[in-house]
């Protein structure tokens, strides 16, 4: 009966989930450690927010529209207007990420994020799915087109991540607008 799951963690002590939580779990071979991290979803749009690194190297860095492309840039505060996003539901589960300044989506075009003037279903169409850190953007087209920021080109990337890389994941910033 696997409805739930137990795992030594210290001693005596165990972690025990029950069998409705969806979770992932990693286990290190170079340790004994063996972590959790709970999945779930963005259930309601999300109007006006600046979407930052999680990755803790570089989160300072927040997402924009530049030109025609989603790029990224430094910002701890006084965020361009291009900096803020409205995450929209397109009726099926998945989310538009439309900037809010130019009202352009983001849209997968290879192995990167441009900006588009509509919403055209697939390529514009990202799965928001939430982490310990932050949330991730998988493309609805393309389960392995993930925005991240891995290689630190100035613009952000649409390619396949671990889950748990923090380049891949996005905090929101509520408090930076009135």
């Amino acid at each position: 009966d696997w409805s739930t799951f137990q795992a030594p963690v210290d001693g005596n002590d165990s972690l025990t989930l029950d069998y409705d939580c969806d979770v992932t779990f990693i286990a290190y071979t170079d340790s004994n450690i063996i972590q959790a991290f709970p999945n779930s979803s963005l259930e309601a749009d999300v109007n006006k927010v600046v979407l930052r690194s999680a990755w803790q190297e570089h989160n300072d860095l927040v997402l924009i529209q530049k030109n025609s492309t989603v790029s990224y840039q430094s910002a701890s505060s006084n965020y361009p207007d291009s900096a803020y996003w409205n995450i929209i539901s397109d009726g099926n589960g998945a989310f538009y990420l439309q900037n809010d300044s130019t009202k352009d989506y983001a849209a997968l075009s290879g192995s990167s994020v441009t900006c588009v003037s509509s919403a055209d279903g697939g390529n514009t169409s990202w799965t928001v799915d939430t982490t310990m850190d932050g949330a991730r953007f998988i493309n609805t087209a393309n389960e392995n087109a993930i925005i991240n920021i891995e290689n630190l080109t100035g613009s952000a990337q649409a390619t396949k991540v671990p889950f748990y890389y923090t380049s891949s994941q996005w905090t929101f910033d509520y408090s930076s607008y009135d």
